[in-house]
């Protein structure tokens, strides 16, 4: 299904993340979660040095300063007030929780803390639902996948604190994923120390540029949502993920940030959904992985696509900790503070997601199909060049050696996508190609 748009895009005027960033700065407040906390925080500045203050924020550490500061108003990282008097070992437990603050002013902006404790948002939600999320950022978008996989990343949950884990990891496969991936980024506004949605290629990561996984289970982000691409699958088991989407067809027209969605996506972050504790949860999510390992092995899948290190790494996929990432997110978009009841809902997605990607690698049908004279010729190209590409044959090589035969890149590409569809050629990445091997 291909989504279309809640709205005229003429109805207002596009805005650029960095008119939002200019707005934060100069102290006016756009997004919902914010509005509450104006009157606290002048109370606070109006409030004489040597006064007793209350105020609630989100708490955020500087281990290499040991220092921690309360936000106030949370997504304006411009904004910070100092807390004194609280240890290192707490501060860093703290880090990125929403917090209620009383303590005596000691200074313009520090507060030495004698009561910290945590405090659950109080702020009304947006004026918007997960359904608007959807069509604003899947809007010219065709998906192989359940549509709220990929909406997902936007609130993707916050570190796990018990396992130091953060938000989901996705990554993008098929025609036209780079301009989902451009969706998302660009309805996604990043609060330093808290939360951003981010992007990093196998290569990048090789140079240091981004971080890993473990350094996400310090206080660097609360939550970093990660795309992966797949450039250099030997080193993907240090950028695992946890379901794949897959883009059927994308558009490429321009795209402008929707601030509802921004609104919507920084509120729900800062949501807290709790996982059950029980040895019955436990046990469920045990199972859940159990239960993918098994699975995964009847879906036929070339031995190029599943394994550690590959697309569908069952070290990773369908584990506890991704299980319970995915179920945390889900109950951000009902508003739920408890995920517990969408755990199965987690795991009927990512196993939709993994039926999609089988689908792109299934074996030939038993049912005798004649190929076109343009297509068996595809075929031949493809087997004999297979040797020279590790990776798949690339499409600019195949219409290379085609066009000195006369064929245009019009009919290659079309060519091309028929034999995907009857089974006949597949992906490992995008515009690589392999013949399936019956």
């Amino acid at each position: 299904m291909v989504r279309g748009m809640s709205r005229g895009k003429d109805e207002r005027p596009p805005i650029t993340k960095s008119d939002i960033r200019r707005a934060l700065r100069q102290g006016h407040i756009p997004f919902t979660i914010d509005r509450p906390r104006v009157e606290e925080l002048e109370n606070f500045v109006s409030t004489p040095i040597g006064s007793y203050v209350e105020i609630h924020g989100i708490a955020i550490n500087y281990p290499e300063r040991r220092k921690l500061v309360l936000r106030p108003l949370l997504s304006n990282p411009y904004v910070e007030i100092e807390l004194l008097n609280v240890g290192e070992e707490l501060g860093s437990r703290l880090h990125g929780e929403t917090v209620k603050i009383i303590g005596k002013k000691v200074g313009r902006c520090s507060i030495a803390v004698e009561s910290i404790r945590r405090w659950a948002l109080d702020a009304p939600p947006p004026p918007i639902s997960f359904e608007y999320v959807k069509d604003m950022v899947l809007d010219g978008i065709e998906l192989g996948i359940p549509e709220d996989l990929a909406a997902l990343a936007l609130v993707s949950s916050p570190r796990y604190e018990v396992i130091g884990l953060g938000g989901i990891h996705v990554t993008f496969i098929g025609k036209g994923y780079s301009y989902l991936d451009k969706r998302l980024r660009c309805n996604t506004i990043s609060i330093p120390r808290f939360w951003r949605y981010g992007k990093t290629t196998a290569s990048s990561y090789v140079k240091g540029k981004m971080r890993s996984l473990a350094s996400r289970s310090k206080s660097t982000y609360v939550e970093y949502s990660l795309n992966v691409q797949l450039e250099k699958n030997d080193i993907l088991p240090e950028l695992p993920v946890d379901y794949p989407i897959h883009v059927v067809r994308a558009s490429r027209e321009d795209v402008y940030p929707d601030f509802d969605v921004m609104d919507y996506s920084v509120y729900v972050k800062a949501l807290r959904p709790s996982i059950g504790e029980s040895d019955e949860v436990r046990r469920k999510l045990e199972d859940i992985a159990i239960w993918f390992e098994k699975w995964v092995q009847t879906l036929s899948l070339p031995p190029d696509v599943v394994g550690r290190g590959k697309l569908i790494d069952l070290d990773y996929l369908g584990k506890p900790a991704s299980i319970i990432r995915i179920a945390q997110a889900l109950a951000r978009t009902a508003w739920s503070r408890d995920a517990t009841p969408f755990i199965d809902r987690a795991k009927q997605l990512i196993a939709k997601a993994l039926e999609s990607i089988a689908e792109q690698f299934s074996t030939r049908p038993t049912r005798v199909m004649k190929l076109s004279e343009l297509e068996a010729l595809i075929l031949k190209v493809i087997e004999r060049l297979e040797a020279s590409y590790q990776r798949g044959v690339p499409l600019n090589a195949i219409i290379e050696e085609l066009r000195v035969k006369g064929v245009g890149v019009r009919d290659v590409v079309q060519a091309l996508d028929r034999l995907r569809l009857r089974g006949y050629v597949y992906c490992p990445i995008p515009e690589h190609y392999r013949v399936v091997r019956i």
